[in-house]
């Protein structure tokens, strides 16, 4: 019955009524359970994640691609919101990009969609995980426990690799900039490390907005990589390092608002669509008090996480 909730082929449906017909005597009752496990599909607790004994050190990165008009986004979104309950941070940094897939989607940047192609991305819902796995394709809203059990279990293939490097953001907040110094070193896995970049995002932990799937509320959207889409070059010599970046918050702000006035003029926009009538909503300025940078090593040629980390932006001193 779980698969026909996922999968709802005549094949399928004709096989599991010929098995509850031999079970039951007939398939009364089988559209009622069917709808019972739709429902408890969309709405469930994830449970509670018990981490090994021994921790590795390695904290995994899941990016998820979504769009506020993809339809079967709402299954992968509702999954990825069950996932940042389910793992602490400390061991699983999640993110969601917004991209113009199948519609218009106000939370998209040039960065996400950068990132979209980066990774060859097969359309809306692609999660992701650690750079080294894509899963493509979501559904509706009661296919998100099925989801969050694909996600999850492909998280727990990676959970006992070894970080590839270290990494440690120190995040302070002045006036109205974002000041963030990143400490990375190799120790470990050197070899394994090869061409890395770091990548530095600002992350929005809610966005309210409401598009064409339904879903109200967005969590971690990522708004501006610091440095851009490509990330900053780590050294292949250097033990340890730090680089520095700062993000002016009302630079920001300006290049979403210069995003939301001209869609189709900019790289984010699909040459193929031609169509723009407009938003149902300008989620244009950003909540000071409701950001985080998450930061991670990535390895250019294979696209493999070596390490990531996430922190909150803190409150700011002086002009704030």
């Amino acid at each position: 019955m779980n698969g026909l909730t996922v999968m709802n082929t005549k094949e399928l449906r004709d096989t599991l009524e010929s098995v509850y017909r031999k079970l039951h005597g007939s398939t009364d009752g089988l559209d009622a359970g069917l709808d019972s496990l739709k429902q408890s599909g969309a709405v469930f607790d994830p449970g509670r994640y018990a981490p090994g004994e021994r921790g590795t050190g390695k904290v995994l990165l899941a990016e998820l691609f979504t769009g506020a008009e993809c339809p079967p986004c709402v299954a992968s979104d509702i999954a990825f919101d069950a996932l940042g309950e389910y793992y602490p941070r400390s061991d699983v940094v999640i993110i969601e990009y917004h991209v113009h897939i199948p519609g218009p989607d106000p939370l998209t940047t040039n960065d996400s969609w950068n990132r979209y192609q980066m990774y060859r991305g097969g359309g809306t819902p692609t999660v992701v995980i650690d750079g080294r796995e894509s899963i493509v394709g979501g559904g509706p809203k009661y296919i998100a426990r099925n989801r969050f059990n694909l996600y999850r279990n492909a998280i727990q293939k990676y959970k006992g690799d070894e970080p590839g490097m270290s990494l440690k953001i120190d995040v302070l907040r002045r006036h109205d900039s974002i000041a963030v110094a990143a400490h990375v070193g190799r120790g470990w896995g050197q070899a394994k490390a090869g061409n890395c970049v770091l990548h530095l995002a600002l992350v929005q932990r809610t966005v309210d907005y409401t598009g064409g799937n339904g879903i109200t509320k967005h969590s971690m959207v990522v708004r501006r990589m610091f440095g851009g889409p490509a990330g900053i070059p780590v050294s292949s010599t250097l033990p340890e390092e730090t680089i520095q970046l700062t993000l002016d918050m009302a630079d920001v702000e300006a290049g979403i608002r210069d995003l939301l006035r001209d869609p189709k003029g900019q790289p984010s926009w699909p040459g193929r669509r031609r169509n723009f009538t407009g938003w149902r909503g300008v989620p244009e300025e950003i909540n000071r008090s409701n950001l985080t940078v998450a930061a991670w090593i990535q390895n250019v040629d294979s696209h493999e996480v070596l390490q990531s980390v996430a922190q909150d932006v803190p409150a700011g001193t002086g002009g704030d």
